[in-house]
């Protein structure tokens, strides 16, 4: 039997392990020259995240209720920091800059600071260590992942904590979209929290 009719087989049916849920596929495929029907050669895998579209972004109302919870959830974390950082600072004689009635340049400043930091604290560690999850996103079952599925990162997590922080950030929801700035900025996405873990972890 020549080359020219022997059929060129590249590929068969195989199965790669991503983890113990996942299986990747790769299809049969051949050359054109061997089944002239097939003009195109068939992709083996689109890309190596299987379940990119998978999963559905949280609507808009459902990221309204997470701002909302999760906005006074920060407020009662702020609140519970500020007591100890007031028993902590007595008889230090720091706590007249802190607590001034008459708030001076320091005091913006240090409360500016103060306010960063329990904004990045209590947010990012909610959302790296409950794997995406916050109190708001365990009401509304969401979860925030990166835009390929996967569970987010320490510097994922920071880094959507950070662009909380960017002025007006909250009116980035009022598009079509249903992504704001500290998500297309930390390249992350907020979906319902259908399956998830049972898929990717």
């Amino acid at each position: 039997m020549s080359n020219k009719k022997a059929p060129r087989i590249l590929g068969a049916f195989l199965f790669i392990p991503i983890n113990t849920k996942t299986v990747y596929k790769i299809y049969y495929f051949s050359t054109s020259n061997s089944y002239p029907h097939m003009n195109e050669s068939v992709p083996i895998l689109d890309s190596l995240n299987f379940h990119k579209d998978t999963f559905t972004d949280a609507s808009k109302g459902k990221r309204l209720a997470n701002y909302l919870i999760d906005g006074f959830g920060y407020l009662c974390f702020a609140f519970v920091v500020g007591l100890f950082l007031g028993y902590a600072t007595l008889d230090t004689g720091y706590e007249e800059t802190i607590f001034s009635e008459e708030p001076t340049a320091a005091s913006k400043i240090i409360d500016y600071i103060f306010g960063i930091i329990v904004i990045l604290t209590y947010y990012t560690t909610q959302e790296y260590f409950l794997k995406g999850k916050s109190i708001g996103k365990f009401i509304t079952k969401t979860r925030a992942v990166t835009i390929h599925n996967e569970q987010l990162s320490f510097s994922n997590a920071l880094g959507r904590s950070a662009c909380r922080i960017i002025p007006f950030e909250a009116f980035s929801f009022l598009g079509e979209k249903n992504n704001g700035w500290h998500d297309s900025i930390s390249k992350t996405k907020v979906i319902d929290d259908i399956g998830w873990e049972n898929e990717i972890v």
